[in-house]
């Protein structure tokens, strides 16, 4: 009698085999190197880096002086910027470099050489930061260079945009960078007026009447602060110095005043933003001589490094 072949148990017996082969092909070609040549069927797609934004910020050169002091050994410009942009303008001096490698936010040692002169950039309006709440901003910079003659270039390193300056156009007068009186003086944050010399008649000391010789003569200065910062600003100390004279005449302290304008002396007491008063001189010139005087105001703050100069005439 015949054996009865069981057909379920045969096909199940091949569905192990073909799983089982399939596996270890599958496990053959896991374990098997890549070809570096042959590119991944599925690469991961590279991310690319976001482009910067290009900057919205416009510089435009509007207009330059240059200036030669022949008592010194530079040469300089001051020159009229113009900075645009979409936003307020709060723009790094230190973008800005000539040729001869000098930085416009690293100037001071010229403006000190400058002031020891008596030659002040502040006539000019020139500022050493550039700043503003709106989007458009007209500045005077101060661009010191030793090149005799050519062409000067400034150079933006941020966006590489030049600037060129004709060293060889018409030079103007540096005496008009000299403060007198009858204008404004600044130093740093402060800005005052002083007004022309007049004389003064009458006049108290801690709020007595004080006389004076007829041969000498009370000289007034009125000084009015316009732009001083929130704390103030103290003048220490002021004397005036005629030319041709080898002594000074410093000015009456803070215990003075004039009798008929009611201006006190400003020496030694704080002036706020409006406030005004008066440097007293009490300098020799009899009425029969007539003598004029022409000389120049030192004036020295309790916050300012330096002595401001200012040039004036007493007749």
């Amino acid at each position: 009698m015949k054996r009865k072949v069981r057909w379920s148990r045969i096909a199940i017996l091949a569905v192990l085999l073909a799983l089982l082969v399939a596996g270890v092909f599958a496990l053959v070609r896991f374990l098997q190197p890549k070809d570096p040549e042959r590119p991944d069927p599925t690469p991961t797609p590279s991310v690319q880096p976001s482009e910067t934004p290009a900057e919205s910020l416009q510089i435009d050169l509007m207009d330059y002086q240059l200036y030669r002091p022949e008592e010194l050994d530079f040469s300089f410009a001051i020159a009229r910027f113009r900075f645009k942009d979409d936003k307020a303008i709060d723009f790094a001096l230190e973008r800005l470099s000539t040729e001869e490698d000098v930085n416009l936010a690293d100037v001071s040692t010229y403006v000190k050489r400058l002031e020891e002169k008596s030659y002040y950039l502040g006539r000019e309006n020139v500022v050493y930061s550039v700043r503003s709440n709106e989007s458009e901003a007209l500045v005077s910079l101060f661009i010191p260079y030793r090149k005799s003659s050519g062409t000067l270039t400034i150079t933006d390193s941020v966006s590489g945009k030049t600037f060129s300056l004709d060293l060889d156009r018409e030079v103007q007068e540096v005496s008009g960078l000299k403060y007198k009186t009858g204008g404004e003086i600044k130093a740093d944050e402060y800005v005052f007026y002083i007004s022309d010399a007049y004389t003064s008649n009458m006049m108290t000391r801690d709020g007595e009447e004080y006389t004076t010789p007829a041969t000498i003569k009370i000289y007034t200065f009125r000084i009015e602060a316009r732009d001083i910062p929130a704390t103030g600003a103290v003048i220490s100390k002021a004397e005036f110095v005629p030319e041709g004279y080898e002594e000074s005449f410093e000015a009456l302290d803070g215990t003075y005043a004039s009798a008929r304008r009611g201006d006190q002396s400003v020496i030694g007491k704080t002036l706020l933003a409006g406030e005004s008063g008066a440097l007293f001189f009490e300098i020799f010139n009899p009425e029969e001589e007539g003598i004029t005087y022409e000389g120049k105001i030192l004036i020295t703050l309790s916050d300012y490094p330096g002595t401001i100069e200012v040039a004036t005439t007493l007749h």
